[in-house]
């Protein structure tokens, strides 16, 4: 989520409610909870996770996280280190504490063996600082991620495999229908009306409660291979695309991944769903690789560090290119 003003009561609560402001139950994994204005209501500017890193790794990951927490403004962090051993990775403590002691972040860290009822977390500073996870699945921020359309995963596995492709016969089905479309005489672009309408369309079914035929997915697809089609998209920020973005993803042949990937990747940053926004960007990534991947996707990936904010700014510029009206 977002930057939020919720005021969570100690550090039980806050350590309770990583899942619902990641989205899933990270397991093996280091979760960074920035602050800024640290007091009775700081402002909680982020929560990032990323894999526990091994030994070698450790100091890189540091300073990778420090670039992150930098770019938010941040004068504290709440690191919470879940899984491996607790000894063990008290040097990725002191890695963390080296690295942003010198641009005057405060890190408190935590270590708990799992974010799962009942399990006990203790301090790294404080022998006698500890506490016990308990079940958030009812709490105010559960509540609030429900009502804005945040789905809580039971591991990030979870939601990996949410957008994952399908089988690649099916997958073939697509590659030869867009392949054939763009054969024919009236899917050529004339004016961008004409070339977001089967866009517009598959939108409009699955608005209506009604699933895609794969004729329709096919001429969706397609036309996001057009990059006006696929800009004008995103300057739009249609309601509810999401569905259909994850649909062509998951469908798409490796050629055709990245106008989906980005797009979903986009909606999932401006919701404030930072992990999804990353996993689909990944599919973007690997679809193309070892080939390096294209300018739009580069730029993706530097902005996705950024707050939603610098993203709608972006967007608001794009909205304001001629190119993109529908006379």
């Amino acid at each position: 989520m977002e930057k939020s003003e919720l005021v969570l009561p100690g550090t039980d609560a806050m350590i309770s409610e990583i899942p619902n402001l990641l989205g899933f139950v990270p397991a093996e994994s280091l979760v960074l909870i920035g602050f800024a204005d640290l007091g009775t209501r700081s402002a909680m500017r982020f929560t990032l996770r990323i894999d526990l890193p091994d030994p070698e790794h450790r100091s890189p990951a540091a300073r990778y996280l420090l670039g992150f927490a930098e770019t938010r403004q941040i004068d504290a962090a709440l690191a919470v280190i879940v899984g491996g051993s607790r000894s063990e990775q008290r040097e990725l403590v002191n890695e963390l504490r080296s690295e942003f002691d010198k641009h005057e972040i405060t890190v408190h860290a935590i270590w708990t063996a799992a974010l799962h009822t009942g399990e006990s977390w203790y301090c790294y500073q404080d022998s006698g600082c500890r506490g016990s996870v308990y079940d958030t699945s009812e709490s105010q921020l559960a509540a609030m991620a429900t009502v804005e359309g945040f789905r809580r995963w039971g591991s990030r596995e979870e939601m990996v495999a949410s957008i994952a492709p399908v089988p690649d016969e099916d997958r073939q089905v697509l590659a030869d229908g867009v392949r054939a479309w763009r054969a024919l005489p009236e899917s050529a672009p004339g004016s961008l009306r004409e070339a977001t309408a089967p866009v517009f369309a598959a939108l409009e079914q699955l608005r209506g409660g009604e699933a895609l035929s794969t004729d329709q997915a096919v001429a969706a697809l397609g036309a996001l291979g057009y990059p006006l089609v696929r800009d004008l998209m995103l300057a739009r920020r249609e309601p509810g695309a999401e569905q259909l973005w994850t649909i062509l993803l998951r469908h798409a042949p490796d050629a055709e991944v990245e106008a989906p990937a980005v797009l979903l990747a986009t909606a999932a940053h401006l919701n404030g769903d930072g992990v999804l926004a990353r996993i689909a960007l990944d599919r973007a990534l690997e679809a193309v690789a070892p080939q390096p991947p294209s300018n739009v996707v580069r730029m993706l990936e530097e902005i996705l560090v950024r707050e939603p904010a610098h993203l709608r700014e972006i967007l608001d510029d794009v909205a304001g290119d001629p190119d993109l009206r529908l006379d």
